[in-house]
C-alpha cells in the first residue's frame, strides 16, 4: 500500500496504541488469535540517515543489505519510501489463503485496518514468487507506479475482490464494500497450471 508517513510517524507506528489495538481485537474476535508475546519491534533504530540509506539501495540497487523493518507477532512490516509491505509469517503466510472465502475477508480487513490507519485508499495484492504477477513486485517507485507496470505487463485487473484474487495480481478499493466472496472454484480462472512449462500461464485478460 502506498503512504506518506513522515519520519515521526514511521519510528512510531510499532508503538500505535490504537492501531494495534484494533489488529489485536479484531484477531482475537475473528480468528481466536491471541499470541502469548504480541510482540512489534523495529529490528533497527528508524532514523531518518538509516531509512534514508535503506531506501536508497532498494532504489538505486533494487535490493538493501540492510535489515530494517517492524518484526511483529504475525510477521513484518518494511515501510519504503512511498510504499509499505506487510509480509505474514504465522497467519495468511501464503497466497493460498485466497482460496478460502472467510480467509480472504479477513485478509482484506486487516490490510483495511492498516490503510485507513495511515490514510490510503488502496491496497495492492499479489503472490511471492510463483506465479509471473510477482514480477510488478517493485519498492523503488510509487504504488500506482506498480498498479501501472501491472497492467502493463498483465492487463487490468479484474473489478472486485472475489474475482481479482483469481488472477493473482488485484487491487482492494478500501472505499467500496468487499462485496460476496464466492468460493474459489465458483470464479473463472484467469491463470492455468501448465505441467510442460512448470509454470502458471496466463489464460484470460
Amino acid at each position: 500500500m502506498g503512504h506518506g508517513l513522515n519520519f515521526d510517524q514511521i519510528k512510531n507506528l510499532n508503538q500505535d496504541v490504537s492501531l494495534w489495538n484494533s489488529l489485536a481485537n479484531f484477531l482475537k474476535s475473528e480468528r481466536n488469535y491471541q499470541p502469548t508475546e504480541p510482540y512489534k519491534k523495529w529490528t533497527k533504530e528508524p532514523t531518518p540517515k538509516n531509512l534514508n540509506e535503506f531506501w536508497t539501495e532498494i532504489e538505486t540497487q533494487g535490493f538493501s543489505d540492510i535489515t530494517l523493518y517492524i518484526d511483529c507477532y504475525f510477521g513484518n512490516i518494511t515501510i519504503f519510501r512511498k510504499t509499505i509491505k506487510i509480509w505474514f509469517s504465522t497467519i495468511f503466510y501464503s497466497y493460498d489463503f485466497f482460496e478460502h472465502s472467510k480467509d480472504t475477508i479477513q485478509i482484506i480487513n486487516i490490510g483495511r485496518i492498516f490503510a485507513n490507519h495511515i490514510g490510503t485508499d488502496k491496497i495492492l495484492y499479489i503472490p511471492d514468487g510463483y506465479v509471473k504477477t510477482a514480477i510488478i513486485e517493485d519498492y523503488s517507485c510509487s504504488l500506482e507506479d506498480v498498479i501501472s507496470k501491472g497492467i502493463r505487463n498483465f492487463g487490468e485487473p479484474p473489478k472486485g475482490i472475489s474475482k481479482g484474487r483469481k488472477n493473482y495480481f488485484f487491487v482492494d478499493y478500501i472505499d467500496k464494500e468487499i462485496g460476496e466472496i464466492k468460493e474459489w472454484d465458483e470464479e473463472e480462472d484467469f491463470w492455468k497450471w501448465d505441467d510442460e512449462e512448470k509454470e502458471y500461464i496466463q489464460i484470460k485478460i
